[in-house]
């Protein structure tokens, strides 16, 4: 039960039909351009891959929900730019037409092996597993719960 529960909150999560445009004016405390952040810059990520993993007490159960995510936001991209600035692109289909193409805008640091999404002073951290010039796969905890998300992108 716990598990269908899972993926019916990670549906809803990945799969909403509507994606908010956000922004963010606040602009990153003290971006530094490291040699590992400069691996993300000059491509489009594009998430290839979306995996539940619950902890249990007799180790990781692992869902892969990819064929459940919307096409249309399997081909988003995520792009870097070298002035600490990151923007979430809805790539060649869009589920609704007249939704933005850039629908999330803000600014992004690598720091202590995590990319730190910040948009209007929230900040997201994604754990980096691997970064590659050509894949990215990073680990999103879900606060307060016994699951996260692994998250693979890789660079076109």
């Amino acid at each position: 039960m716990k598990n269908i529960l899972i993926v019916l909150l990670s549906l809803y999560f990945l799969t909403s039909c509507t994606k908010n445009y956000q922004t963010s004016q606040t602009p990153p405390p003290d971006f530094e351009l490291t040699e590992e952040g400069k691996t993300l810059l000059g491509k489009n990520w594009s998430e290839v891959a979306v995996k539940v993993i619950e902890d249990t007490p007799s180790g990781e159960h692992k869902n892969d929900i990819t064929n459940q995510i919307n096409t249309t936001d399997l081909d988003d991209l995520m792009v870097f730019q070298k002035d600490g600035t990151y923007r979430f692109d809805e790539g060649e289909r869009k589920m609704v037409e007249q939704n933005s193409q850039v629908y999330e805008k803000g600014y992004w640091q690598l720091k202590n092996n995590q990319l730190v999404l910040l948009v209007d002073g929230a900040e997201t951290l994604y754990q980096i597993q691997r970064l590659s010039t050509d894949s990215l796969v990073l680990k999103l905890p879900v606060k307060g719960e016994d699951y996260h998300y692994l998250i693979t992108y890789v660079a076109l």
